[in-house]
């Protein structure tokens, strides 16, 4: 089987794969973000570990699965939202020049800098959150389906009704006020390591192109990443109809810096003794605490957008394609 029939034969099994995992997904909420985390999985590996045909046929006949099986608006829908950005950023992941045109040594290959890698993920993720928040509209209407599904829960679980109604709407508000923050961040942390799992197993099967990238030595955001979060700022205190689109911008951009400073902290104690204990009370308090520490991380990452450049190495796998 020649390279261009075998990237075809995986792009329509990683589409297949996709779709049912989406169809599975819809059929079992409680497994929902597992089964769209390996639906974005089936895409990337399809794409980064073969061809960037195969990453465009799987997302394209994972589409056309789902418009048969549900409805051509769920399949734009989930092709916007997974397919699409997972076949763009396994296209990103395998651009590469000749290291000898920035300076670099002959006979080496400088790969797309991981921090503009980065920096798409984030503004892809940006892009998906708001795009969804403004096409929910009033959020009025959210808060009443909310509610019904309470009263609902409230009526079949006797030891429910012991929880004040009025302290259960408050919640719901809180939960409405930042959801487009938490929805813009989710999109980044299910981008970012759904890469990171695809990227790793197509090194681990021989199939990658690009070598393993360093990610504490080298993730980062880029500069222009600061007036990004800024404009994404001033658009939530501004008001208005696009409030929620900057706050959700503001998530994503926030957990891309987040990230950031995770990884200078994992790059800081490489090497060191005492490293897999920090890291693990690090993490611990992270989960205890949350938001204070993820602070601190945040403001790591702000200062660390110019800590690195974009690893320039050999093309070990030239032979996969």
């Amino acid at each position: 089987m020649n390279t261009a029939t075998q990237s075809i034969a995986v792009g329509i099994f990683a589409g297949i794969a996709s779709a049912m995992l989406v169809l599975s997904a819809l059929a079992f909420p409680l497994l929902n973000f597992l089964f769209m985390f390996l639906s974005l999985v089936s895409v990337l590996v399809a794409g980064i570990g073969w061809s960037n045909r195969a990453g465009v046929i799987a997302g394209f006949i994972g589409a056309i699965i789902l418009g048969i099986a549900t409805s051509p608006f769920v399949a734009a829908l989930f092709a916007g939202a997974l397919f699409a950005p997972a076949a763009w950023i396994a296209h990103l992941t395998n651009l590469a020049r000749p290291a000898d045109e920035i300076g670099g040594p002959e006979g080496e290959l400088a790969w797309y800098p991981l921090s503009r890698l980065f920096l798409y993920i984030c503004g892809i993720s940006a892009a998906l959150s708001s795009l969804q928040i403004l096409s929910v509209g009033d959020s009025q209407e959210m808060r009443d389906t909310y509610l019904m599904l309470l009263e609902e829960f409230i009526a079949q679980t006797p030891e429910a009704e012991t929880i004040p109604l009025n302290s259960m709407e408050a919640a719901i508000d809180q939960f409405l006020a930042i959801m487009p923050f938490l929805l813009g961040a989710f999109f980044v942390l299910l981008l970012f390591f759904g890469w990171y799992v695809s990227a790793r197993l197509a090194d681990k099967f021989r199939r990658s192109k690009r070598p393993r990238d360093d990610l504490p030595a080298h993730l980062r955001m880029q500069p222009i990443a600061i007036p990004i979060l800024g404009a994404g700022l001033v658009v939530y205190f501004i008001g208005g109809g696009l409030s929620a689109a900057g706050l959700a911008i503001t998530g994503a951009f926030t957990a891309g810096f987040t990230l950031s400073g995770l990884a200078m902290l994992h790059f800081a104690t490489r090497g060191k003794p005492w490293r897999l204990l920090l890291l693990w009370f690090a993490y611990v308090v992270v989960f205890i605490a949350s938001m204070m520490p993820l602070v601190a991380f945040f403001i790591a990452g702000l200062f660390g957008t110019t800590r690195t450049t974009a690893p320039t190495s050999p093309n070990k796998n030239d032979k996969t394609t």
